[in-house]
């Protein structure tokens, strides 16, 4: 599963290292998402770049994703916003949480694991240094 400050980085900035997380999650792995990490990411775009929103919802339209519903939980994350994307990363048995969110990496959870994008990135074998 990707959170939403991935998905928006490899919208706004092309070639960045969440991006190439992000296409490669897209590439060779499952990309797991919620309803709720989709509107926070049209929310963020309409907010900050409204002249690129349309742009944004192409991008969405175009990416192969599996839509899970969050189930409630009774691990908690300090920020209620991060909420959904925990419970829909359990929901939809993620393996992985690609965050850029230092609250994820608090929990200290073994599954799904949580990485940074470069973290990520270091376990695929043609981009470990």
């Amino acid at each position: 599963m990707a959170d939403t400050n991935i998905f928006v980085s490899a919208f706004v900035f092309p070639g960045s290292v969440p991006d190439q997380a992000f296409q490669h999650i897209l590439s060779f792995d499952r990309l797991v998402v919620t309803n709720w990490v989709l509107g926070e990411f049209d929310r963020i775009v309409e907010t900050k770049w409204p002249q690129r929103l349309a742009a944004a919802r192409l991008f969405i339209a175009a990416l192969e994703y599996d839509l899970v519903e969050p189930s409630a939980i009774t691990l908690q994350i300090s920020d209620p916003n991060d909420q959904p994307v925990l419970e829909g990363a359990v929901s939809g048995r993620a393996d992985i949480i690609v965050t850029g969110d230092k609250r994820f990496f608090a929990l200290g959870l073994a599954r799904p694991q949580v990485l940074t994008a470069r973290q990520y990135l270091e376990l695929q074998p043609y981009f470990a240094s």
